[in-house]
């Protein structure tokens, strides 16, 4: 499991970075619509009030949670050849499909809660308000995320699996706002 969650980081990491953020124009359909969620964002997270907000501008669609699967998958079958971790297709399938139920549910719902848009998705996995609760690692995923917008995109690609920027250095890591009046 700790192997698809992995993956699923890099593959998250990997296509915000560089599709998401690319100046390439065969991917100018996903970078149009992730840069004008970045024009659209408020500096309180909120979507402006004129904005045409396309949901997805904040949602996974179900072709990106598929996609997803299947990227795990293949990333899990590949790791056990070299390393003989003896992940056999159907634990592969099932830990993929888990882990991809996990992120897409945190990612339906948490980005929808940081920047307050609650409008149905209607090509992808609805958003679950139990995950909205606070707790220490929501809190994170929330800090994280505002501070992709707060450092314009250069860092912080990961939202549900933020490890990946870490290791990258690419983390951004505000500084409270109480400790500037110590």
């Amino acid at each position: 499991m700790l192997a698809a969650v992995g993956i699923f980081a890099q593959f998250e990491y990997c296509f915000h970075r560089w599709i998401m953020h690319s100046t390439d124009e065969k991917f100018a359909e996903y970078q149009s619509l992730h840069i004008t969620h970045h024009v659209d964002t408020e500096r309180d997270m909120t979507l402006a009030d004129d904005a045409e907000t396309d949901p997805r501008h904040i949602y996974f669609s179900g072709k990106t949670s598929q996609a997803s699967v299947a990227i795990c998958f293949a990333g899990l079958q590949a790791l056990s050849i070299p390393f003989d971790l003896g992940f056999d297709p159907l634990s592969s399938l099932v830990a993929s499909v888990l882990v991809a139920c996990v992120h897409t549910s945190y990612w339906q719902t948490l980005h929808g809660d940081i920047h307050e848009y609650y409008e149905e998705n209607p090509g992808g996995t609805p958003r679950f308000d139990l995950l909205s609760a606070v707790n220490p690692y929501t809190r994170w995923l929330i800090t994280n995320h505002v501070g992709h917008h707060v450092i314009r995109g250069q860092g912080n690609y990961n939202i549900v699996f933020p490890g990946p920027d870490y290791l990258f250095g690419t983390c951004f890591v505000p500084l409270r706002s109480d400790e500037g009046s110590r």
